[in-house]
């Protein structure tokens, strides 16, 4: 997941249901197309606070890609 320092391409918000199912698939495929992009699981660490870091990911990524699916509503 490359590009400039510390910046990404797509800030990617999804639930936790949707992790294996959509979220990584579609990860593989931003990956081969060279688009980087920010996922909670690989950038909040054991011990850091979870709002700040979503925080600083949403304010490095050009985008937001929201998966809307049963189970992101939900939450809601």
């Amino acid at each position: 997941m490359g590009g400039a320092v510390g910046e990404r391409d797509v800030f990617i918000c999804r639930a936790g249901a949707d992790k294996e199912r959509h979220v990584r698939p579609f990860a593989a495929l931003l990956t081969s197309a060279g688009i980087t992009y920010w996922l909670d699981e690989a950038e909040i660490a054991w011990g850091d606070r979870i709002t700040e870091k979503i925080n600083d990911g949403l304010g490095r990524c050009r985008y937001v890609l929201v998966f809307l699916t049963e189970a992101f509503l939900k939450r809601l």
